[in-house]
C-alpha cells in the first residue's frame, strides 16, 4: 500500500524548540501507538487522512486516528505503526523522532551537529555550550568574546595574536594607535627598543639580528 509521508494535520498539541539566549529544549509532542480496541463507545474508528472506517490495528496519534499506512514520517517515509514516537513538525506535519532533530534542532556552528538541551547564541548563531570556546585554547568564553571574519571564537590573547597584533615586549594587544613590524614580530611604539641596551628606536636607525632590533652602536660592538 502507498505511504503517505506528506499527510500534514492540524491539532491542539504543539512543539517547538524554544531557542533562547541561554539555553533551548526540544519538547516530543504526542506519542503515536499502535491500538486494536481504544474504540469510541459507537464502536467505530474513522482515519483522519482518508475518513475511511478503520476495522483493522490502527495508529493513534495526535488525538487522532489513522490508517497504519497513512502517517508516516514526512522525511523518510517510516510509518509509526510499530508504536515509536511521532513528532508534530513546526510546519504541521509528521516525522521521526531523528528527522525532526534534524530537520528542526538548532545547528552548532562549530560541530554542525544538532542541538538537543542547552543552546548558546551569539551573533545569530547556536553553539553547544560546550562548542562556546576560543578557536585556539579552548578555555570556555562568556559575555565577553572576540570573533573572527568567520565567526570563529577567541579569548582576547589569541584573538589579537591571531591577528598579529600581540606586542613581542609586554604580550599585550595593541588596541590603538601605531604598530612597528619586524619580520612577524609587532611591538608598542614605546616598546620597540634596541634589544641589548634598551634605547628606544622608533624615530632612529636600527640593525637586525636574529629577527630583533638594536641600534647602531650596539650593533657595531656585539656583532662588528
Amino acid at each position: 500500500k502507498k505511504l503517505f509521508p506528506h499527510t500534514k494535520f492540524h491539532s491542539h498539541s504543539q512543539s517547538s524548540i524554544h531557542t533562547h539566549t541561554q539555553h533551548s529544549s526540544t519538547q516530543p509532542l504526542n506519542q503515536g501507538e499502535t491500538t486494536n480496541t481504544n474504540k469510541p463507545m459507537s464502536g467505530r474508528v474513522f482515519c483522519q487522512f482518508c475518513k475511511g472506517e478503520i476495522t483493522t490495528p490502527y495508529v493513534r496519534a495526535f488525538n487522532m486516528d489513522w490508517h497504519r499506512e497513512h502517517l508516516a514520517c514526512k522525511c523518510c517515509g517510516k510509518n509509526f505503526s510499530d508504536g515509536t514516537e511521532v513528532m508534530e513538525g513546526l510546519d504541521g506535519y509528521a516525522y521521526c523522532k531523528e528527522d525532526y532533530i534534524e530537520t528542526f534542532a538548532p545547528k552548532c556552528h562549530k560541530c554542525k551537529e544538532p542541538i538537543i538541551g542547552e543552546v548558546l547564541s551569539a551573533m545569530g548563531v547556536s553553539f553547544h555550550p560546550e562548542h562556546f570556546a576560543c578557536e585556539i585554547c579552548n578555555k570556555k568564553l562568556g559575555e565577553v568574546y572576540y570573533p573572527d571574519d568567520n565567526l570563529k571564537l577567541y579569548c582576547e590573547k589569541d584573538f589579537y595574536e591571531s591577528q598579529g597584533l600581540v606586542c613581542k615586549v609586554c604580550e599585550k594587544p595593541i588596541l590603538v594607535g601605531q604598530l612597528i613590524a619586524l619580520g612577524e614580530k609587532r611591538y608598542h611604539v614605546e616598546h620597540f627598543v634596541c634589544n641589548f641596551c634598551k634605547t628606544r628606536l622608533a624615530d632612529a636607525q636600527y640593525w637586525e639580528q636574529d629577527g630583533n632590533p638594536f641600534c647602531e652602536k650596539c650593533y657595531i660592538r656585539l656583532f662588528g
